[in-house]
């Protein structure tokens, strides 16, 4: 099983261009630490990424001010993660957390110009 660090530290690749978000944790891979840490201590013992998608989704929506429950609805029908049941847990997080995010930025950078979203 991959270790929370060394999923941690594949996702500060991987989401480099999403630093501007805000969180209450501060950057991206702050918040990506908390919200795993927290989503593997509430998981089930066997989940589902169906699971994993749900806590992650409301582990964003206390995390991301910016989000309402609307936005987190339709996060959860955008979420498209190419992930199985098989991955570890620490795989389907961190797969489940950089498409919401990387969705998320899009919005934010679509919609800036409206004063949605700030950076």
């Amino acid at each position: 099983m991959q270790s929370t660090s060394e999923a941690d530290t594949g996702q500060r690749i991987a989401l480099e261009d999403t630093d501007h978000l805000e969180f209450n944790a501060g950057s991206v891979t702050d918040a990506y630490a908390e919200i795993s840490t927290t989503v593997v201590c509430q998981l089930p013992s066997s989940p589902s990424v169906r699971d994993v998608k749900g806590y992650i989704l409301k582990a964003l929506l206390r995390q991301m001010p910016v989000l309402s429950i609307e936005d987190i609805h339709e996060l959860r029908l955008l979420l498209d993660v190419n992930v199985t049941n098989d991955a570890s847990v620490d795989e389907q997080i961190a797969a489940v957390f950089e498409a919401a995010v990387q969705i998320i930025a899009r919005w934010q950078q679509s919609q800036s110009e409206q004063g949605r979203f700030s950076a």
